[in-house]
């Protein structure tokens, strides 16, 4: 995720310009922000986004030229934006440095673009290398120092169908007993839960957040805090899709303190369902939300065990 604030008033743009910073950093050249690929775009929409994010790269030492040295290039000197140049169009100082990725970019992609503040994946001291919108004035913060983990590239936005598979099948195995239902809240815990019902061949559930008005009759609520979006909300429950004889397989995407599993044992109590367990893809097992749990006597499963992590590092159990 990066930050452009001019994306955010062009959005236009904003696919065509995903699709270059995309193609420009896995072949190891530096970032262009959109307002100097427009700079040049506008004067003729026949050019590639791609070729002038290049050619506004100082290839060797990976830093982005001043307007005054591409409008240099034949190319580009024919058009007004050249011709009438003067010093308040030049680069400053601060952006024209030289572009130093911390992480592997042919591993990873960009994927959207945030407005007010930089979102940087890596530790508190790569802040300075990877910084993909120099001129922006705005805070530094890193969301993969233990609290946030992006999946969202194979899990909950683009899913690894082949990997999901092979969860469902694994999670057949853990749990060999009677299952006549699988629950899950929405939204991202959908894909693992379907994929589990569909394997066991029984019905999936699942509790809608608050908010939902075409949720109505007998209802099952828990209130339930969410540590990623900062705020309570109450998932409910029609109790006609669990009834007191089904054996309830609670499956979601994340376990870290707890709170979703929580609310999701609550709605099968309400119900007077029998709860056979909770699996989860993956257990942030330094948050201790697992072991409460299954000190309460609840048969709690993880297919991905994280026991700490370090900066950018992940020390798996």
């Amino acid at each position: 995720n990066i930050t452009d604030n001019y994306v955010e008033n062009n959005m236009d743009y904003a696919d065509m310009y995903k699709e270059t910073v995309n193609k420009a950093l896995k072949n190891g050249y530096g970032y262009v922000p959109l307002n100097r690929i427009l700079y040049f775009y506008l004067e003729d929409d026949k050019l590639s986004f791609y070729d002038i994010s290049v050619d506004n790269i100082e290839r060797e030492s990976n830093k982005m030229k001043t307007i005054s040295d591409v409008c240099t290039l034949p190319k580009y000197k024919i058009y007004d934006g050249c011709k009438d140049l003067d010093s308040g169009d030049q680069i400053n100082e601060e952006v024209n440095k030289p572009f130093v990725s911390p992480i592997d970019f042919e591993k990873i992609t960009v994927t959207s673009f945030f407005m007010e503040e930089r979102i940087v994946f890596g530790k508190a001291d790569v802040h300075s290398a990877w910084d993909l919108a120099a001129g922006n004035k705005t805070p530094v913060k890193a969301v993969c120092d233990g609290d946030v983990i992006q999946v969202g590239s194979f899990l909950n936005q683009q899913v690894d169908i082949a990997l999901l598979k092979k969860m469902a099948l694994r999670v057949k195995e853990l749990f060999d007993e009677k299952i006549t239902k699988v629950l899950t809240i929405e939204a991202s815990g959908i894909p693992f839960a379907c994929a589990i019902a569909l394997e066991l061949n029984v019905p999936l559930v699942f509790a809608k957040k608050n908010g939902s008005t075409n949720v109505t009759g007998d209802l099952a609520k828990a209130e339930v805090y969410s540590y990623t979006h900062k705020k309570n909300n109450v998932i409910i429950l029609n109790k006609e899709y669990i009834k007191p004889d089904d054996f309830v397989l609670i499956a979601d995407d994340f376990l870290a303190k707890g709170e979703a599993l929580n609310g999701l044992i609550s709605l099968v109590h309400q119900c007077n369902a029998h709860l056979v367990g909770c699996v989860v893809q993956i257990e942030k097992e330094y948050q201790n939300g697992g072991n409460a749990l299954r000190r309460q006597g609840f048969r709690i499963e993880s297919l991905a065990s994280i026991k700490q992590i370090n900066g950018s590092t992940i020390i798996f159990n």
